[in-house]
């Protein structure tokens, strides 16, 4: 379901990077996602995300195009090996041509996450008690706006 390549072709439009180290939430969101006509591509730690990310800004600087022809949202777990979805968006945020890409953190209340730290990371939405419904409520709030990509 989702692209697990690294090279891409923009011409067939923007994706949603997911990272989660749970290869059953990522086929859910997956799943969720293409339901709605959205292509994805995903990771299993925060890492790997970040990798991806590297060359999909190699990929688009060559392209001449800017990263949100290629990437419009991530949706990143909070809590994966390696490299955790704070850490993650804190990159992101940081960083000049990708700090405008939407980032969505989700996280299980049980674990201890706040969602308060959400925002102090950067993130535009975080989801507690993840499920398809309040991804695509939250995915409707977050990107409504940013032309046609809903």
């Amino acid at each position: 379901m989702c692209n697990t390549s690294t090279v891409l072709e923009s011409e067939s439009g923007p994706r949603i990077l997911i990272a989660d180290d749970s290869d059953f939430v990522r086929e859910v969101i997956a799943h969720t996602l293409s339901d709605m006509g959205l292509k994805c591509l995903s990771a299993r730690n925060g890492k790997e995300a970040w990798e991806k990310l590297e060359m999909v800004l190699d990929q688009a600087e060559l392209s001449s195009e800017p990263i949100e022809a290629w990437i419009c949202l991530l949706i990143i777990d909070v809590d994966m090996p390696v490299m955790n979805g704070y850490d993650l968006t804190k990159m992101v945020k940081s960083n000049e041509c990708l700090k405008n890409i939407p980032v969505i953190l989700y996280f299980s209340p049980n674990k201890g996450a706040s969602p308060r730290l959400y925002v102090d990371v950067g993130a535009e939405a975080y989801i507690a008690n993840f499920g398809p419904r309040e991804l695509m409520l939250t995915l409707q709030r977050v990107l409504g706006g940013r032309g046609n990509v809903l």
